[in-house]
């Protein structure tokens, strides 16, 4: 698809028009969408019961674009967001001091994973008031990284 997208840019938007009327809920793709979420729920929790492993609470990302929408909007009203490339960004240090630029919202206003991943911690910290959260991800998701410095930005807002 994103090869497509370089070269067609009817692609292009076409995916940002459909990812658009996911994130408001619009009824054909987000009714697909439910249906592919409870194929995978389904088959992820045959593997867990396999391995014998079971969780008390499920909670998803995807369950927090509503709130994750309002701390966007909240950190743009507050100037805490700059429009950087078509996208809301902010400006995050990395391990090594250096200046990233975190898309936190797309430039239509749609939420992205990192800001709705976010929200779902900020939602667990109100709930659980744990002292530590521990996040196990594949090594590939360097996008982690960043999360936590957003997550200390957007705690002084919770």
């Amino acid at each position: 698809m994103n090869r497509l997208k370089e070269t067609d840019p009817s692609i292009a938007l076409e995916v940002e028009r459909a990812g658009s009327d996911l994130n408001e809920g619009k009824d054909d793709i987000y009714k697909l969408w439910k249906t592919i979420r409870k194929a995978s729920i389904e088959s992820n929790s045959k593997i867990y019961q396999r391995l014998g492993v079971w969780f008390d609470a499920h909670e998803w990302e995807s369950d927090h674009h509503i709130t994750a929408k309002k701390l966007c909007d909240q950190l743009l009203s507050d100037g805490k967001l700059e429009y950087i490339d078509g996208a809301y960004c902010t400006l995050l240090e990395d391990k090594r001091g250096k200046l990233q630029k975190v898309v936190l919202l797309k430039g239509n206003g749609s939420t992205l994973y990192i800001s709705r991943d976010v929200a779902a911690f900020l939602s667990r910290y109100k709930k659980y008031k744990f002292d530590k959260m521990l996040y196990v991800v594949c090594l590939l998701l360097l996008l982690y990284q960043y999360i936590y410095s957003t997550i200390s930005m957007y705690l002084f807002y919770y």
